[in-house]
């Protein structure tokens, strides 16, 4: 099993940042898990950074990953249907005409 886990090591009174990335795989035969390097991590599972960044921040506190909010906003644009049948009705309206590239 792969994973990614992120963890916060807050320092008092240092200047670098307090949010690190460790990129940690499991052993195949023991439930142990190692640190390796992040371009290890990225290249050995064809991932890019932002994937793994997007997917780690979006797990909850219980550890499982937040739904997807794609295409829930819920202001989809919407044609009355008497435009759509008037629309239909003036396509309609012309003479059917056999294509050119018949034989």
């Amino acid at each position: 099993m792969l994973r990614s886990a992120r963890y916060l090591e807050k320092k008092v009174g240092s200047l670098k940042r307090d949010t690190t990335f460790h990129n940690l795989l499991n052993k195949s035969d023991k439930n142990d898990r190692e640190s390796v390097c992040r371009i290890f991590f990225l290249k050995t599972l064809a991932l890019k950074p932002d994937f793994v960044y997007n997917t780690v921040r979006s797990v909850t506190n219980t550890g499982t990953l937040e739904l997807s909010h794609q295409g829930t906003h819920g202001n989809q644009r919407k044609i009355d249907q008497t435009i759509v049948q008037g629309i239909r009705n003036h396509i309609n309206s012309f003479q059917v005409v056999d294509s050119h590239y018949c034989r």
